[in-house]
């Protein structure tokens, strides 16, 4: 499909620079989300823990360590956090990657509940855990491959 643009003259033609932008912009735009949303998928697992919490007197915030890896480190990855403490308002704080250390905010001080987190874990697959992380650099430079190949390349007519 690619080639279909490209020009055996070797001149860049509107067609040429028109079809690079509608590439461009179904890879970078429209179709980024769903590529991402995919090695998400394949790299990440939903994990849900029950932790019980003790607040001491002043304390508002506590750490529960996870059982597995937050998926890339990032807080974001939290879903949901419940307690059974109806006057709490916890929320996914700081995550400690060293030793898988979650902190816990917006607890009320001096109280015991227990805290459920749902999150994405990163996957147990060694497979995945190695390839994962390349995946997305990997699509990049192949759909880079294909736009060099139709519209430089094949200029000169090779």
């Amino acid at each position: 499909m690619l080639k279909y643009f490209a020009r055996e003259e070797g001149r860049v033609s509107v067609g040429n620079i028109l079809g690079l932008v509608v590439i461009l912009f179904l890879f970078f735009g429209a179709l980024w989300d769903p590529i991402i949303s995919g090695v998400e998928k394949s790299r990440a697992d939903d994990a849900t823990e029950t932790f019980l919490v003790i607040t001491g007197a002043g304390a508002t915030a506590a750490n529960v360590t996870l059982g597995y890896d937050l998926y890339q480190a990032k807080t974001a990855k939290v879903s949901s956090i419940v307690s059974t403490n109806g006057t709490d308002t916890p929320v996914a704080h700081a995550y400690y990657e060293d030793d898988k250390h979650l902190e816990i905010a917006g607890l009320h001080a001096g109280i015991a509940r227990n805290i459920t987190v749902v999150y994405k874990a990163e996957t147990e697959n060694t497979a995945w855990r190695l390839i994962g992380p390349w995946l997305a650099v990997g699509i990049v430079c192949f759909v880079l491959w294909l736009l060099y190949d139709s519209f430089i390349k094949n200029k000169n007519g090779r």
